[in-house]
């Protein structure tokens, strides 16, 4: 059974996955209290067969986001830059407006990071959300997410972005085996 038509990342996601394929990252957030998942994203990318990313990506200075421009991913990213947000092109709109079930978990870019007044790596967020067909039912995990899906129509969400991802990628959560385990004692 297919569980996926496909999947579409961005975010830390995207950056790992594009890092394991071997296409320089620059700066941009592959790791986690000092755990590189670049091994995590070459294992993804051979295995998920229904990845839908980006080609082009916004990258911005460390340090300096005012520094910004748009790239072709496969030219990959320069030290010094990270990537900040991701194009949505025609292909991937396409795709995404035929879902009928949307599960969105984060951001696509770092939307809420401000220069000069404005907010120039929330787009590819916002070009998500416009694009989710009124149609689709969708479930919405995590704070952020929460935020920038707002308004959406036939939207489920769940504060717990991590719980919920865990729930969808395992079947289970550790306080619902924790309970299972205890069972005689809650009856």
């Amino acid at each position: 059974m297919r569980v996926a038509v496909f999947v579409f990342v961005g975010g830390a996601v995207y950056n790992i996955i594009i890092a394991g394929k071997g296409i320089a990252v620059g700066d941009s957030l592959i790791e986690e209290k000092g755990k590189d998942y670049t091994g995590k994203g070459k294992e993804l990318s051979g295995e998920v067969g229904n990845l839908l990313l980006a080609k082009r990506v916004v990258i911005a200075k460390k340090g300096d986001f005012s520094d910004y421009r748009e790239i072709s991913v496969d030219d990959g990213v320069p030290n010094g830059y990270m990537i900040t947000d991701i194009v949505i092109d025609d292909d991937i709109k396409a795709e995404i407006e035929k879902a009928q079930v949307v599960i969105w978990f984060g951001n696509i870019g770092i939307s809420d990071a401000e220069v000069n007044g404005a907010h120039p790596f929330a787009k590819g967020t916002e070009d998500f959300k416009k694009t989710v067909s009124k149609n689709a039912y969708v479930i919405v995990g995590g704070g952020d997410s929460i935020t920038a899906s707002e308004g959406l129509a036939n939207s489920v969400i769940s504060t717990g972005g991590g719980a919920a991802i865990a729930l969808y990628t395992t079947g289970t959560l550790d306080a619902l085996e924790a309970l299972k385990g205890n069972k005689d004692y809650f009856n």
